[in-house]
């Protein structure tokens, strides 16, 4: 027989279910839990995680496993910070109905109402496209189209807005679902028009300061001096290898906060709680809605009886889970991964932060969602665990059409330029003797350029060991000379097909 963790622990008094008697069934299913999140953490490989849940408004668990850096002893705990990416896209739509109630915009103006110089490659849409349809991501850009432009760049926050007008749309706008980065940046500097103010100055005096989320913070260059702040991790030959994080200023709308378990529960709180003189119920009800559908992801179809309806509305993924509206986000940037959801009707929330590249925060939500919700006998993580450990990654298909016989890397050499990711360098190191690439505005792409035994040229990533070595396809005039190329590289982020490097004479 079925049984939902509810139906057992919230008759119990929770709210320190820690310090209650050894049998009591709160402290059973704590403990359950804490053994199943410390047997996480060895099973998926993750240097360190820290996890909040609250249940009936009331803190169940708040701890951290494992260490910040694998080669250093600090343990994580409730207070380390992380990069929570993009769980600030709710933070910003929420920044932007509180203008709403503030009278200073409306989230059905136009951006181009509040931001002159927003220009996109279709007139309708730079006229037309709403803060409400960036933040239901309905503006015609394809999930992560345009990214190119401003990730490991040099680029402003500005310098990107320049650069949206290159990117393709490629679908229905103010329809068609589509995670943009680069809009919720448009919405942000939108934002910033609107109010006057710096966008991190608005968020931090209208919804981190009243929350009193003394943690939370966009400020890159100091947060990353800290001694508690966990450090990003890329699995490398199954050993967790430890990296710098990516300075993400020129998109922080989009993804630029870090915080912690002790402040994302207050913000948890909140989307049941809410403070009405802070933002209006009924933009929270929009925010809590589907607006934008979505397809169920692999994760999601591993219960597909049980999560459906799944959409976005503005910052958050919804979806039905067993039937309760379940709103959530999960933030990924290099070596981070963290995922919060929140059950509104049952005052409930999962907060889970790591730090390496790993699915394991959103498998733990999931799992969570169906011990609270469905079963406490979740068959969830172990079915998860088994397909992620048969996954056998991303390949690359050789193509040498464009290539087709073994060439000669000094005719590569010189000067290219591509719309969005600007001048690019190749060149001789003399002291290595490598022919290698130098991305002028973007040098987190830097590599070194060879050439395997059946021709095919490659890109060996020097800072991004997270993608695989990109396949350079080389384009040649009718007398064979080198006039521009382009890179294939799959991978689940970035659209290298909208990348044309042209060779400037």
């Amino acid at each position: 027989m079925k049984k939902p963790l509810f139906a057992i622990i919230l008759p119990l008094v929770l709210f320190s279910c820690q310090n209650q008697t050894k049998d009591s069934d709160s402290q059973i299913f704590y403990k359950s839990i804490d053994s199943l999140l410390q047997k996480s953490i060895s099973d998926w490989n993750v240097p360190g995680l820290a996890v909040g849940i609250i249940a009936d408004d009331t803190i169940f668990l708040s701890k951290g496993y494992g260490v910040i850096h694998v080669d250093k002893p600090l343990d994580v705990t409730d207070t380390t910070l992380f990069g929570i990416a993009s769980l600030t896209k709710a933070f910003t739509a929420t920044g932007i109905g509180i203008a709403q109630k503030q009278g200073l915009l409306s989230i059905y103006d136009p951006i181009k109402k509040h931001l002159k110089q927003f220009e996109t490659a279709n007139d309708t849409v730079t006229k037309t496209i709403t803060f409400y349809d960036v933040l239901s991501h309905q503006t015609g850009f394809s999930t992560f189209s345009g990214d190119l432009s401003w990730y490991g760049s040099n680029k402003s926050k500005a310098e990107v807005i320049e650069l949206i007008k290159y990117v393709p749309i490629k679908n229905s706008p103010q329809s068609e679902y589509g995670y943009s980065n680069i809009m919720y940046l448009v919405a942000g500097v939108a934002l910033e028009e609107a109010v006057n103010q710096k966008y991190e100055d608005y968020i931090n005096a209208n919804l981190l300061s009243p929350l009193k989320m003394g943690y939370t913070t966009f400020n890159y260059s100091e947060v990353i001096k800290l001694e508690n702040i966990a450090n990003p991790h890329i699995i490398v030959d199954k050993e967790n290898k430890p990296i710098n994080y990516i300075d993400w200023t020129n998109i922080s709308p989009a993804g630029g906060l870090f915080s912690n378990i002790k402040d994302l529960t207050k913000w948890a709180k909140f989307q049941w709680n809410f403070d009405s003189t802070i933002v209006d119920r009924e933009f929270i009800n929009i925010q809590q809605s589907v607006i934008t559908s979505q397809k169920l992801n692999m994760l999601d179809n591993i219960a597909p009886d049980i999560i459906k309806n799944k959409g976005y509305g503005l910052g958050w993924d919804v979806l039905d889970f067993n039937n309760y509206k379940v709103i959530m986000h999960n933030g990924g940037l290099d070596g981070m991964t963290s995922q919060i959801v929140i059950i509104p009707e049952k005052k409930t929330a999962f907060i889970l932060l790591a730090n390496t590249s790993t699915p394991l925060p959103i498998v733990l939500s999931y799992e969570l969602l169906y011990q609270f919700l469905v079963d406490i006998n979740s068959p969830y993580y172990k079915i998860v665990l088994e397909k992620y450990n048969s996954f056998k990654g991303f390949e690359i298909e050789q193509d040498t059409t464009l290539s087709p016989q073994k060439p000669d890397l000094e005719t590569l050499k010189g000067k290219y330029i591509d719309k969005l990711m600007g001048e690019v360098v190749i060149y001789e190191n003399t002291e290595s003797q490598t022919i290698e690439i130098q991305f002028v505005s973007a040098p987190h792409f830097d590599g070194v350029i060879n050439v395997s035994d059946d021709g095919d040229v490659k890109i060996i990533w020097q800072n991004i060991i997270s993608l695989p070595d990109g396949l350079i396809l080389i384009n040649r005039s009718e007398n064979g000379v080198v006039t521009s190329f382009n890179i294939k590289c799959p991978n689940p982020d970035f659209h290298f097909e909208e990348i044309n490097f042209v060779k400037i004479n």
